[in-house]
């Protein structure tokens, strides 16, 4: 503590001091404290996981009172409860009466016992601090009751300046959800941007509160394409299908949201068979969707390719990790994008793709223009599947990230047929190969030439592959050319065609 004391008096011009985990306790956030009093330049502080409890708090508090240039202050896990809670209210009341609307803008208290008492207290504080941008009050115990979340949700309505508030972890339930719905559709002056309720015990009717006031948000804000609800987090809560009619209604709507992540969320085949549809009508602004660990099997797969495939959805990242999607699933998808023109990003972890799933993607890739990152970690492609994506890999143009870390199934054989398929590519960037049964340093070599295009262009891989790896990495008698085209053309030819015969099965 001393040689941080010390650095500030060294440095006037600090203006990021990142103490995160270094066990000041409540002595070290005094000392602290009082060179910050003194600081004239610091604008961030981080002081999460220190153990500073309600007696560091209180000095931390005599600090944002009095120090004007402070912007933002980071408080989590500090074993902070009522007490210290309600020294950092009453802190930031005082400066904003000194100053209008006071000067702190990002305040994080996450993961602190409070109570109904610390949120009376930073409701008032909230209300008054009218430069505060960033609020984070997750996981702040099972203490706070209903009534106190709905007290903090009704002053959003007049809170002008709050544009990210994150309260995952919470026990807020429907009642509190639809305060918050009220504060968004309301005519007042709330401008949130991103709103965080990840498992804060939420159903299928706090879910549609949020969803209409969203809708509503279209007719009473006047601020423009800018205005209204970018971000939405919901992941972990308990919603079912129904809640899909009324993301429906969103994408309608003209509504602004950009990035929603449902993931965790209990939905089942059959929100995705409704999902599908609705998404195929368009999409709005939505440009992020997130639905992992959602069960939604073959069949919601499969309803979700209807609306992949329409020109209308306007997706550019889909997150489906582990969805139980299997072969059947991920052909269905392939065949969506076919002929989709705005997906760039999509997650296939873990639903048990194999070597057929594989081969089906590695066709689709053959005709899609606009995919730039693939995901398929932690799945059970072995070397057949492997050679039809490199089918795939060999033709497109666009594809920058392919992961396929933790195919345990995925060997030597598989290996040398991607640096094969690497060899007439000059789009990709990076190859995940970690946690498959090729020989290390085959992965090794075939990772670091996938993230250097110049070597590739300049005839490098082949000087990489020519050399045979000890032990016959690539499990080929003959040492592998990356750049050896007639053999590589020849086996893309009767690969693709072995793989369009059985991919049309599916």
């Amino acid at each position: 503590m001393l040689l941080m004391a010390e650095q500030l008096a060294a440095d006037p011009d600090l203006e990021t001091l990142d103490l995160e985990g270094q066990s000041l306790g409540k002595k070290g956030a005094r000392k602290l404290a009082k060179e910050l009093l003194e600081h004239k330049s610091l604008k961030e502080l981080n002081l999460a996981c220190n153990d500073i409890g309600d007696a560091g708090a209180e000095a931390i508090a005599a600090v944002l009172q009095r120090n004007q240039v402070l912007r933002s202050v980071n408080l989590r896990n500090n074993k902070i409860s009522d007490d210290g809670a309600r020294c950092l209210a009453d802190a930031l009341c005082r400066a904003a009466r000194s100053s209008p609307g006071g000067w702190l803008t990002e305040l994080s208290l996450g993961h602190n016992s409070l109570g109904d008492a610390a949120m009376q207290s930073l409701s008032q504080a909230l209300a008054q601090s009218s430069n505060l941008r960033e609020l984070d009050l997750s996981s702040c115990g099972e203490d706070i009751s209903g009534s106190a979340w709905e007290k903090l949700a009704a002053l959003l309505q007049a809170c002008s300046s709050l544009t990210s508030l994150k309260l995952r972890d919470n026990n807020i339930g429907d009642a509190s959800a639809a305060t918050l719905a009220l504060a968004l559709a309301g005519s007042g002056t709330c401008r949130l941007k991103e709103l965080d309720l990840s498992r804060c015990s939420l159903g299928d009717k706090g879910a549609l509160c949020i969803f209409h006031a969203l809708r509503t948000q279209v007719d009473t804000d006047s601020g423009g394409s800018d205005s209204g609800l970018k971000r939405l987090n919901l992941p972990g809560n308990h919603f079912g299908p129904g809640i899909v009619e009324g993301l429906a209604a969103i994408f309608q709507s003209g509504a602004g949201l950009e990035e929603l992540d449902l993931s965790r969320c209990n939905l089942g085949a059959e929100a995705g068979m409704l999902l599908g549809p609705a998404l195929a009508k368009g999409t709005g602004a939505l440009r992020e969707l997130r639905l992992c660990r959602n069960g939604l099997g073959i069949d919601g797969a499969r309803g979700l390719s209807e609306g992949l495939a329409s020109s209308e959805c306007r997706l550019q990242s889909l997150s489906l990790r582990e969805n139980h999607l299997d072969d059947a699933g991920i052909g269905a998808i392939s065949e969506a994008l076919k002929s989709n023109r705005a997906l760039k990003e999509l997650e296939l972890c873990g639903n048990g793709i194999g070597d057929l799933g594989a081969s089906s993607l590695g066709l689709a890739l053959v005709m899609n223009m606009k995919l730039s990152v693939l995901n398929l970690q932690d799945n059970l492609i072995g070397d057949p599947g492997a050679d039809g994506l490199a089918v795939g890999i060999e033709r497109n143009k666009v594809l920058q990230e392919l992961d396929l870390g933790g195919n345990g199934r995925l060997g030597n054989a598989g290996v040398g047929r991607l640096a094969q398929a690497l060899g007439k590519n000059s789009t990709l960037r990076s190859l995940g190969l970690q946690g498959s049964s090729a020989d290390p340093e085959a992965v090794q070599c075939l990772e670091e030439l996938a993230a250097d295009p110049a070597a590739r262009r300049t005839g490098e891989s082949d000087e990489v592959f020519e050399t045979p790896l000890e032990g016959d990495a690539f499990g080929l008698d003959s040492q592998l050319s990356c750049g050896s085209e007639e053999s590589s053309s020849s086996h893309s030819d009767d690969s693709e065609s072995d793989h369009e015969r059985e991919v049309a099965g599916l």
